[in-house]
Formats: structure tokens, sequence, C-alpha cells
């Protein structure tokens, strides 16, 4: 009983809803409506969050555009969204948008870093961000021996986390939050059920409950359903930065360890030279360059799967200039053997090319709005080698990344007219929606739109499908 010229949008807007908002609610969410038709341009972002954020509407209308920003400057990309939306349910993805919402305005209004959210806050936040398999992007570096004191609480099956540096509990909690999720992001694992199973690459996979918090007075915190061995088990897995919670060491210690290193890295490399590829079904953890450049923004080390990760981008010639600009002190500074060979020269001989043709260099931002336009050289072009990545490598990749940010989509823009709809689609679903460079963020959406009207030349409407990424794996 909609007016007719209604129809399209409303078909557009609620084509996944069951229920559907009825001609009064359809009314009353017309604010809604045209601040997504504002704020964004494919129809697939609008329903997204049009499904999100309808039933949350009550008297909120002034605050939309606040959730939105909020709920984005969390969880960035539209597959994440849509996992979130499925693993949580109305009642609880309420409970998230106000935590994000929260979280932001005090993060806003202040500019103390000692300012963090409640515990409560805390809680949903990483429990949202497992889900999404996301970490916190805004976080700044962790201070040393932040967690250096762990023991047991009075039950035997709790521990008690202190440390060196003095803060209060809350503060220290939010700074294990998010180390937790980057410890995670370098490693392989799933979420589901309320438990964390992580499967490190040469030992047996952990699974341990979500942890549940609490905040005595002073400036400790409790995990109260972690026992002592299970947060060691969880230290042992990621390979938890040990400066965050192990104290210095005696010179003895610390040159018995470093020879350890040093045959690690040996072993290390003697396997790089001599692996053959992996199952499909084991193949390495992947991280992206968006990735490695945050953990070396945060001066915490680079472990494994960066470095393997570096390699495969060297191997196929993906090391842009920002990205070898960054990690040349990080080269500097690792151990013999740590650094696969292929990084090191491929940095060392890209730095010494973009000094030598004096073109300026844009190092990779944390989350860059903007892409500048860097003035080229002869010189400067012929510093780059030709990538030597194939069709097939590229689908990998964008299978294997959570988040496309300016860095990966330029990756993979070279193949984009060779992609499918379905793949198209997942590129629009990972990108990040409050990043990415208008102008390339443009390019891909044509590319979506013309795919979606080769066959038969249907609408875009008529062939979007549910995103793959909500299902579990």
């Amino acid at each position: 009983q909609l007016p007719e010229s209604e129809w399209p949008e409303y078909l557009e807007m609620c084509k996944n809803l069951m229920p559907a908002p009825d001609k009064e609610q359809w009314r009353v969410l017309k604010p809604l409506r045209d601040l997504l038709h504002r704020r964004f341009t494919l129809t697939l972002r609008k329903r997204t969050m049009f499904d999100i954020l309808w039933s949350h509407s009550d008297d909120n209308h002034p605050r939309y555009l606040e959730r939105i920003n909020a709920l984005l400057k969390i969880v960035p990309a539209t597959a994440q969204l849509t996992r979130l939306q499925q693993a949580f349910g109305q009642k609880k993805m309420q409970a998230f948008l106000d935590a994000c919402l929260t979280w932001q305005n005090t993060f806003q209004q202040s500019a103390n870093p000692a300012v963090v959210p409640e515990l409560k806050i805390q809680e949903f936040l990483l429990e949202g961000l497992l889900v999404a398999n996301h970490y916190l992007s805004d976080h700044g570096p962790i201070p040393q021996l932040c967690f250096s004191r762990q023991t047991a609480g009075s039950d035997g099956q709790s521990v008690i986390i202190d440390g060196d540096i003095n803060m209060t509990g809350q503060q220290r909690l939010w700074h294990f939050v998010a180390a937790m999720l980057m410890e995670l992001e370098q490693t392989e694992y799933q979420f589901k059920r309320q438990q964390i199973k992580i499967s490190p690459p040469d030992s047996n996979p952990v699974v341990l409950p979500k942890p549940k918090f609490a905040c005595p007075n002073g400036g400790s915190f409790v995990i109260t359903n972690w026992s002592p061995e299970q947060l060691a088990a969880f230290f042992r897995a990621t390979e938890f930065t040990e400066h965050w919670y192990k104290p210095p060491q005696d010179k003895r210690v610390l040159r018995s360890r470093s020879r350890r290193l040093e045959e690690k890295s040996l072993q290390m490399q003697k396997a790089r030279a001599t692996q053959t590829p992996e199952p499909r079904h084991k193949r390495a953890l992947l991280l992206s360059p968006t990735v490695i450049a945050t953990i070396i923004r945060r001066g915490d080390r680079l472990k494994e799967a960066a470095w393997s990760s570096l390699e495969l981008y060297a191997k196929n010639g993906q090391l842009s200039d920002g990205l070898c600009r960054m990690l040349a002190p990080v080269i500097q500074q690792e151990p013999p053997g740590t650094v696969p060979e292929i990084v090191r020269t491929t940095v060392t001989a890209r730095v010494g090319q973009i000094d030598m043709s004096n073109v300026p260099v844009v190092e990779i931002p944390p989350s860059s709005s903007a892409s500048p336009n860097v003035a080229t050289s002869p010189a400067a072009a012929s510093a780059i080698p030709a990538t030597h990545a194939t069709f097939e490598i590229a689908i990998q990749e964008l299978e294997r990344f959570h988040v496309l940010e300016r860095e990966e989509l330029e990756m993979l823009a070279p193949w984009r007219d060779r992609m499918t709809y379905t793949q198209l689609k997942s590129v629009i679903d990972k990108m990040n929606l409050d990043t990415v460079d208008p102008e390339i963020g443009l390019a891909w959406r044509i590319a979506f739109e013309s795919k979606a009207r080769e066959p038969l030349d249907l609408s875009l409407d008529e062939l979007l499908e549910p995103s793959l990424e909500g299902a579990d794996d």
C-alpha cells in the first residue's frame, strides 16, 4: 500500500529482510533511507547498513550518521558487517552498535591516551572484532612490560595480570585487548561458539574460551575463565610479543637466547630453500601489506607469517616503494637468517633506486582517505620491477585478505578486467568503506556494475546475491 513511486526503493532496500518494515515503519525510516542514499553509492552497501540499522531506529534518528561512522571506524568492510549481523542477531548487534558509538565518542572527545572504554564496552568490542576477524587499527604502541606479572587467582581457574608500567586496570586491559587482536591477526584462528581455536604452523591447535574480564581496584585486571596455564598456551600459540610480558634477562641468558634465535633463523632459511608448495588446504597465512605496515608503525616485531608474506610479494614483484621504505630500517635490526634473502635484496635495491631517482615517496598511511598524485620520472619508472604476479595469484590474495585498503586494491587492479562478477563482488565486500580513495573506489564500482549487467543485460539488483563472506567456514 505504499505509493507506487516508492516501490523500487522498498524492493531495493528490503530485499533480504524477514520480516520487512510495514508501511508505518517505512515512513518512520525515511531519515535513515535519505542518509544512506547520500552516504553510499552502491546498492549493496546501502542495503547492508539498512539491514543493520532499520530495526534499531526507535528515537535515534539524529544519531544514524554517528552510528554509521562509529561502526565503520571499528569494522570497515561490508563482508565483516554481514558476518557480524548474522552472528549477533538484533539484540546483540544493538549492543555492539552502542559500544562502537560510545567508544568513538569518548575517543574523539578526549586527547588523553589514558582514556579507555569501560569494561563492558571492551568486552563487546573484543567479541565483535573476533567475529569480524579484525583488529584495533587506531590503537597506539603497547608499553614494554605492560603484562609482566601474571599470577593465579585464589580459585586456581583465573589469572591476574599486572605490569611494571603504572596504569589503571582498565587501561592495562585495553592494551591487552589490542595486543590479543593484533597477535591473532598474525595467526590462523577461528572464533565460533564463544571459543577461539588457534592453529600454529608447527604445533597442535589450541582451543580457549573467549576471555571474560574483571577489573578490581588497582592496576591489574583478571581473566576470570583462563588459568595461568591457558594464558601461557595463548602466549605460545600466538608467539606473543615477548617484551610486553617477559622481564629483561641477564646477559648470559640473552646470549644463549640469541644463539637459539640464530639457529632457528638458519633452520628457517634452509627450510625456505628446500620447501615444496603446501597442499591447498594447508596454505601458509598471508598477511596483507596494510597489516604488515601497521605492525611496523607500532614498533612491534615482524613474525614468521609477515616475513613469509613479504617473501611471496617480493617473488611476485609486489613490494611497493612505501613498504620498502618502512622495511629498510627493520631489516637492518634483524638477526642473520630471519629476513628472506629475496626480501633483503629487493628492499635494498629498491630503496637505493628510489634515492637515486630523487622522486618523493608516499609512505603507506594508517588509513589514508586520499591517494596523493606522485610525480614519476623515467628513472623512477625503471626502478620499479615488472610484476611477476599472475591472475591466479591475485585471486588467491583476494580470497585471503580480510580488508582491502589502497595498497591491496592497487595490487589487484591489473586484473580487474578479468575478474568475474563474484570476484568483483568480493572486492566490493572487503573494501574499507571509510578510507579508500574515492577515485579508486569508483573504478572498482564501475567494473562491478558493468560485469553485473553483462549476462542478459539484467539490472544490478536482479543479480545481487548474499555475501559469501557471511557464511561460516
